[in-house]
Parts: C-alpha cells; sequence; structure tokens
C-alpha cells in the first residue's frame, strides 16, 4: 500500500461509529432561507419550451426573472421568462 492510502484508511471513523453530528442532516440552506425560495421553470419566449430550471428567494425577487440563455430548439440566445412549476400534489 502507499503511504497516502494508509493515511486515508487511519482518518475514516470505525465502521459502527455513530456520526459526530449525532446524525442529524443538513441542508445547503436554513430552514427559514429553504422555505423562502420557490422552484421556478424557464421559458424561452420564442418558441414557449421549457428549458432551464432554477430558484429564486421569494422575499427579495418580486418580479419574475428574465435572463438570456441558449435554447437548444432555436440554437440561439433567448431570453427566457420564468414560469410556474406544476403542482405535485394535482393529478
Amino acid at each position: 500500500m502507499t503511504e497516502g492510502h494508509e493515511s486515508w484508511i487511519s482518518t475514516r471513523p470505525p465502521k459502527g461509529a455513530a456520526p459526530i453530528d449525532g446524525g442529524a442532516l443538513r441542508s445547503t440552506y436554513p430552514l427559514t432561507e429553504a422555505a423562502m425560495r420557490d422552484m421556478v421553470r424557464l421559458f424561452c419566449s420564442t418558441c414557449q419550451r421549457n428549458n432551464y430550471y432554477t430558484d429564486k428567494n421569494k422575499r427579495t425577487t418580486t418580479e419574475k426573472l428574465e435572463f438570456k440563455k441558449y435554447c437548444s430548439w432555436c440554437r440561439s440566445a433567448q431570453v427566457h421568462k420564468e414560469g410556474k412549476m406544476p403542482n405535485p400534489k394535482k393529478n
């Protein structure tokens, strides 16, 4: 074995050891900030196709998002505007 590999093995916790943080899951955003973010779709203004997904902060960005991004259907950079995500609970 190489020396770097042995040092990596020695830093791992034992197989049955409990996690250091008590097993709590950590998200990328704090709970309050995650509740303020909505997933939105970006639709091409020319062909009206859904090309991109992103999230936005409802509190700081109240107007609709608008980006100039590449549309693979139009094969050029077009303005993409925000649209709502479909409701997953609705059939």
